[in-house]
């Protein structure tokens, strides 16, 4: 495993806990009643969501030997 496989499995990693941590937020304001901060803990978990999508993507292709992940 190269170095650049390990840097993309830590901001898998980062990205998956993020989610998680915004998941939870959104449902606790949610509950709340706090409609404003759920909203930006929605955007929020999406855009962590993709973005570790995009990390683990782009690790599948550095494995496979697909140079500059195109």
């Amino acid at each position: 495993m190269t170095d650049t496989e390990e840097l993309e499995g830590l901001a898998i990693f980062v990205h998956g806990t993020l989610f998680g941590l915004h998941a939870l937020s959104l449902f606790y304001n949610l509950a709340r009643g706090n409609y404003k901060d759920a909203t930006i803990h929605a955007l929020a978990a999406g855009y962590d969501l993709c973005s570790g999508v995009k990390h683990y993507n782009y690790k599948n292709e550095l494995a496979r030997g697909i140079p500059n992940g195109t």
